[in-house]
């Protein structure tokens, strides 16, 4: 029966680390992945979670009025209720920089520059905030075209900290 069940449900890329597995886990992993795929995909009803949002008409984007500005904001990244963003706006380093704003009271704060410890003269762009549970702070990793790396943009990394 497990032969059975393997070779409809999982992909044969993953057969081969699945059949070193021992036996018990192997089994674990069939019925884990037996009842997901019975429930969750055949049993569930029309109308929740899912369905409901995908069927829903598409409503009109609406701007950001207290993160825009009339230069270039593009490449935004959203983690928690933290937006960060790059921007060529005045009052920059330089180039392109990275700015954060928090989500509070309904509304996006104005846009706040991560300083010259991030942003050089030359362009950093594309920033993802990301966490880990074992440690206080998020990180920020981004690619900036500065000098001293590799050429062309190369990805940094650095702690993230902002008190809300």
């Amino acid at each position: 029966m497990a032969h059975f069940l393997l070779s409809y449900s999982i992909p044969a890329a993953m057969r081969h680390i699945f059949l070193l597995m021992p036996i018990r886990i192997q089994l674990i992993l069939l019925l884990i992945l037996t009842v997901i795929m019975t429930f969750f995909l055949h049993k569930r009803p029309s109308g929740t979670m899912l369905d409901a949002w995908f069927n829903q008409d598409y409503s009109a984007s609406v701007i950001v009025d207290s993160i825009n500005s009339s230069s270039n904001d593009k490449c935004p990244f959203i983690l928690k209720n933290f937006m960060v963003f790059t921007s060529n706006r005045p009052g920059g380093m330089g180039g392109y920089d990275l700015y954060y704003s928090i989500f509070k009271n309904g509304k996006w704060n104005s846009p706040v520059n991560l300083g010259p410890k991030i942003n050089t003269s030359s362009d950093e762009y594309r920033p993802v905030l990301g966490y880990d549970p074992q440690f206080k702070n998020m990180f920020l990793v981004f690619s900036s075209n500065k000098s001293g790396g590799n050429g062309g943009f190369d990805l940094y990394f650095t702690g993230f900290n902002i008190t809300q």
